[in-house]
Protein backbone atom coordinates (compact mmCIF):
# COMPACT_ATOMS: atom_id res chain seq x y z
CA UNK A 1 0.00 0.00 0.00
CA UNK A 2 1.00 3.65 -0.62
CA UNK A 3 -0.16 6.27 1.69
CA UNK A 4 0.81 8.43 4.68
CA UNK A 5 0.16 8.77 8.23
CA UNK A 6 -2.42 11.37 9.46
CA UNK A 7 -4.39 12.29 12.36
CA UNK A 8 -7.46 13.41 12.58
CA UNK A 9 -6.61 16.69 14.24
CA UNK A 10 -5.17 18.34 11.30
CA UNK A 11 -2.27 18.39 9.54
CA UNK A 12 1.43 17.05 9.96
CA UNK A 13 2.32 18.87 13.16
CA UNK A 14 -0.54 16.55 14.88
CA UNK A 15 1.17 13.75 13.23
CA UNK A 16 4.83 14.68 14.45
CA UNK A 17 3.71 15.28 18.08
CA UNK A 18 3.37 11.43 18.13
CA UNK A 19 5.94 9.92 15.74
CA UNK A 20 8.53 12.26 16.91
CA UNK A 21 8.40 10.96 20.38
CA UNK A 22 9.13 7.62 22.43
CA UNK A 23 6.69 4.38 22.06
CA UNK A 24 5.59 4.73 25.28
CA UNK A 25 4.89 8.50 25.05
CA UNK A 26 3.34 8.14 21.44
CA UNK A 27 0.45 5.48 22.52
CA UNK A 28 0.07 7.50 26.04
CA UNK A 29 -1.15 10.31 23.68
CA UNK A 30 -2.88 8.46 21.70
CA UNK A 31 -5.13 6.73 24.43
CA UNK A 32 -5.94 10.24 26.15
CA UNK A 33 -7.50 11.70 23.45
CA UNK A 34 -9.97 9.81 20.64
CA UNK A 35 -8.90 12.08 18.09
CA UNK A 36 -5.05 11.88 18.19
CA UNK A 37 -5.32 8.50 17.21
CA UNK A 38 -2.70 8.33 13.89
CA UNK A 39 -4.44 6.63 10.85
CA UNK A 40 -3.08 5.27 7.45
CA UNK A 41 -4.00 7.15 4.23
CA UNK A 42 -3.85 4.65 1.36
CA UNK A 43 -4.12 5.86 -2.05
CA UNK A 44 -2.37 3.69 -4.03
CA UNK A 45 -0.97 -0.03 -4.55
CA UNK A 46 2.48 -0.92 -5.60
CA UNK A 47 2.29 -4.55 -4.80
CA UNK A 48 -0.52 -6.95 -5.08
CA UNK A 49 -0.27 -10.88 -4.81
CA UNK A 50 2.94 -10.57 -4.44
CA UNK A 51 3.66 -9.27 -7.97
CA UNK A 52 4.70 -5.11 -8.56
CA UNK A 53 2.35 -3.06 -9.92
CA UNK A 54 4.60 -0.88 -11.93
CA UNK A 55 3.84 -1.56 -15.22
CA UNK A 56 -0.02 -1.74 -14.46
CA UNK A 57 -2.00 2.12 -14.80
CA UNK A 58 -3.52 4.05 -12.23
CA UNK A 59 -7.38 3.17 -13.32
CA UNK A 60 -6.34 0.26 -13.07
CA UNK A 61 -4.41 0.15 -9.68
CA UNK A 62 -7.74 2.05 -8.46
CA UNK A 63 -9.94 -0.93 -9.00
CA UNK A 64 -7.51 -3.22 -7.42
CA UNK A 65 -7.78 -0.77 -4.61
CA UNK A 66 -11.06 -0.70 -4.75
CA UNK A 67 -11.88 -3.89 -4.30
CA UNK A 68 -9.34 -4.24 -1.48
CA UNK A 69 -11.35 -1.57 0.70
CA UNK A 70 -14.37 -3.47 -0.06
CA UNK A 71 -12.88 -6.43 1.39
CA UNK A 72 -11.75 -4.44 4.26
CA UNK A 73 -14.36 -2.83 5.10
CA UNK A 74 -16.30 -6.18 5.20
CA UNK A 75 -13.88 -7.98 7.70
CA UNK A 76 -12.87 -5.38 9.55
CA UNK A 77 -13.68 -4.59 12.80
CA UNK A 78 -14.91 -1.27 13.87
CA UNK A 79 -11.35 -0.69 15.68
CA UNK A 80 -9.29 -1.82 13.05
CA UNK A 81 -11.62 0.38 10.46
CA UNK A 82 -9.97 3.13 12.80
CA UNK A 83 -6.70 3.04 12.04
CA UNK A 84 -7.09 3.02 7.79
CA UNK A 85 -8.83 5.45 5.76
CA UNK A 86 -8.86 5.00 1.50
CA UNK A 87 -8.88 7.43 -0.60
CA UNK A 88 -11.52 8.47 -2.53
CA UNK A 89 -11.39 8.59 -6.40
CA UNK A 90 -13.10 11.42 -8.49
CA UNK A 91 -12.52 11.53 -12.05
CA UNK A 92 -15.48 14.48 -12.66
CA UNK A 93 -16.12 17.96 -12.37
CA UNK A 94 -12.88 18.02 -10.36
CA UNK A 95 -12.91 21.97 -10.16
CA UNK A 96 -16.20 21.43 -7.65
CA UNK A 97 -14.25 19.21 -6.11
CA UNK A 98 -11.26 21.58 -5.59
CA UNK A 99 -13.39 24.81 -4.62
CA UNK A 100 -14.96 22.64 -2.05
CA UNK A 101 -11.78 20.81 -0.57
CA UNK A 102 -10.44 24.85 0.25
CA UNK A 103 -13.86 25.71 1.53
CA UNK A 104 -13.45 22.65 3.91
CA UNK A 105 -10.02 23.80 4.62
CA UNK A 106 -9.09 20.54 3.82
CA UNK A 107 -5.16 20.18 3.43
CA UNK A 108 -5.76 19.49 -0.67
CA UNK A 109 -6.09 16.78 -3.67
CA UNK A 110 -4.04 14.25 -5.74
CA UNK A 111 -3.81 14.77 -8.86
CA UNK A 112 -3.14 11.44 -10.65
CA UNK A 113 -3.27 10.23 -14.71
CA UNK A 114 -5.64 7.63 -14.59
CA UNK A 115 -2.92 6.24 -17.90
CA UNK A 116 0.22 6.88 -15.22
CA UNK A 117 2.01 4.62 -13.64
CA UNK A 118 4.00 4.00 -10.28
CA UNK A 119 7.88 5.31 -11.15
CA UNK A 120 10.26 4.60 -8.07
CA UNK A 121 12.40 7.25 -6.48
CA UNK A 122 10.74 9.92 -8.52
CA UNK A 123 9.59 13.28 -6.63
CA UNK A 124 6.45 15.28 -7.87
CA UNK A 125 6.84 18.30 -9.06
Amino acid sequence: MIGEICSRKGGSNEVTKIMGCLPLKAVARQENDSNSKLYFYVHDIAIYAQEMQLNIKTEERIVLLNGIKENFEKQATNEEKMFVEFAETYTKDLGQLLSDTFAAEEEGIVLKSKLGFIVPNKRPA
